[in-house]
């Protein structure tokens, strides 16, 4: 086998090109990684290039693809039906149809695609007569009460070999379905046997004698007695007897003081029980602070330091102060109405999670001195947040909302 060369950034955008798209998206990690991607209608879409590459497109511009009356009829005729409706607006639209035999019925073309044809054909093809259905149901010895069958769809009286009394349609029984009663004993039967061997593996035995759900508490007696309630879905992931879990893992003072050591902190409390006591520390600037052994053994530390290490241009996300420079004459209250007015008081990005229904002026080009209409865009905080990562995206995204907004606009006029 040859080894497959990864595809590169700049031919997955020329691929996108050749069909009109436009790739916004600056990194490219693989074929099943979603990108950002702008179609020849300027809709904003998020595909993998394994789905380009299986022709799949732009779902807004397919929805648009609407059949007509004409094309929906052919669809119908070519099957036998007679399509009596006049007009059609979508494929879950009802629609009045003639089969082959005259039968009037009520179906939308999206089951029709799906091959769902006439039931009254269906029944009178396939209907059984009241001896064949007895002897369907002997055969699994089931015992049959009615003494009338209609159809397949037609509810049942029935003994099950258990002499439980039920009700099924022939069709359901035909697919394997049967009484309800014996299906949960069996169930319960077979997870409590299954239930018990995986305690015996793990020299526990299960005191409980039913089994109804993983989320049930069993009782059972670990390899050391000890009494514990458990759920099994918690004992199938791992958890055992917290006491002997306790007597084998618990530390010393000396142990958990040498742990502190070993990253400069300096442990003051002087006794310790569990790694989830509360335990007051002093860290390597001498700041007091109360955390417990769990969370230290975590990676969490003194929270005074990492705030004074991440302050500004500490700071991952530092942008050379420009948060702090002051907004020019031109950007005041009344320009910042006209765009929330402009943009009917609505959040433009498409993506909103919509946590946020406060609004604000957002500069596309990230310039506080760039105030034209066309630069200014209305979205919520959470988006406003949002556009201090990636910024080049972000910037591209809504200079094309907003030029199509301005296309429709200039149109209308």
């Amino acid at each position: 086998m040859g080894s497959t060369k990864k595809l590169t950034l700049g031919f997955v955008k020329k691929e996108f090109e050749k069909e009109g798209y436009t790739l916004l998206s600056t990194e490219y990690k693989g074929t099943h990684e979603k990108l950002e991607v702008l179609c020849p209608k300027k809709h904003f879409i998020e595909f993998c290039y394994s789905s380009f590459q299986q022709n799949q497109r732009c779902a807004i511009c397919a929805r648009n693809k609407k059949k007509t009356i004409k094309e929906v009829r052919r669809e119908f005729e070519k099957e036998g039906y007679t399509l009596l409706s006049t007009g059609y607006k979508n494929n879950h639209q009802k629609l009045k149809v003639w089969c082959s035999k005259k039968h009037l019925i009520e179906t939308t073309y999206h089951y029709f695609q799906q091959n769902h044809r006439c039931k009254e054909c269906a029944d009178e093809n396939k209907k059984k007569t009241i001896k064949e259905v007895r002897r369907e149901f002997e055969k699994r010895r089931y015992t049959l009460q009615s003494k009338k069958y209609k159809s397949c769809n037609t509810k049942l009286k029935v003994l099950c070999p258990r002499k439980h009394s039920i009700k099924i349609t022939y069709s359901n029984f035909q697919q394997g379905r049967g009484c309800k009663k014996c299906a949960r004993e069996n169930k319960e039967k077979l997870f409590f046997e299954n239930t018990k061997k995986e305690f015996k593996k793990r020299g526990y035995v299960l005191l409980s004698t039913e089994y109804k759900s993983s989320k049930q508490k069993l009782k059972a007696l670990c390899s050391k007695k000890h009494l514990i309630e458990i759920r099994y879905s918690n004992f199938q992931q791992g958890q055992r007897c917290r006491k002997c879990a306790d007597e084998n893992k618990k530390k010393t003072i000396k142990e958990v003081r040498r742990e502190f050591e070993k990253r400069r902190y300096t442990l003051q409390s002087k006794k310790y029980k569990s790694n989830k006591q509360k335990l007051e520390v002093h860290c390597p600037k001498k700041h007091s602070i109360k955390i417990t052994y769990g969370s230290f053994q975590r990676g969490q530390g003194c929270g005074k330091c990492y705030r004074e290490n991440n302050k500004g241009s500490n700071n991952p996300r530092w942008n050379g102060g420009t948060s702090f420079e002051p907004y020019p004459v031109e950007f005041t209250k009344s320009l910042k109405k006209e765009i929330k007015k402009r943009d009917d008081y609505k959040c433009q990005n498409p993506d909103c999670f919509k946590k946020s229904k406060r609004l604000c002026v957002h500069h596309i080009d990230y310039i506080k001195e760039n105030c034209n209409s066309t630069n200014l865009i209305t979205v919520c905080i959470s988006c406003n947040s949002r556009a201090n990562t990636d910024r080049e995206m972000w910037k591209l995204k809504y200079q094309n909302i907003i030029k199509e907004k301005y296309i429709i606009i200039t149109n209308s006029f």
